[in-house]
């Protein structure tokens, strides 16, 4: 098997019991993790948009958080070899809550967005009063 295996592979399976045991965590290191799947990932969160008229505030950032929970737990199988920097560059984003909250309001109306700024200023003139 190791002649005609890549020698990643072969580390990601060595240690199954089964061929079905085998098959999973083949599944987990590499389905769904090429480049184009990745930035896929990404995108999917970046595309959607709240719209007040066809669901509430909460109902949004629920859809939001699924997404982002989709990204993390995607990651965290583990990224091929051939892709490591750029997997390592989206595992990071994925785990930093202040990339999360940019790309949350990104996702809603601009009003949103100079509420949330003028609710930060406000928090943040308020410390040092």
């Amino acid at each position: 098997m190791k002649r005609n295996c890549e020698s990643e592979a072969v580390d990601v399976i060595g240690l199954a019991r089964t061929a079905s045991e085998a098959y999973q965590e083949l599944q987990a290191k590499y389905e769904g993790k090429t480049i184009s799947t990745l930035g896929a990932l990404l995108i999917n969160v970046i595309k959607i948009s709240y719209d007040d008229r066809t669901q509430s505030i909460e109902e949004h950032i629920s859809e939001f958080d699924k997404k982002w929970s989709f990204i993390r737990s995607t990651l965290g199988g583990g990224i091929p070899d051939d892709l490591k920097e750029f997997g390592k560059i989206l595992v990071d984003l994925s785990k930093n809550d202040q990339a999360k909250g940019t790309f949350l309001l990104a996702t809603l109306p601009a009003y949103y967005n100079s509420l949330v700024l003028r609710c930060f200023e406000f928090c943040h003139h308020k410390r040092f009063l």
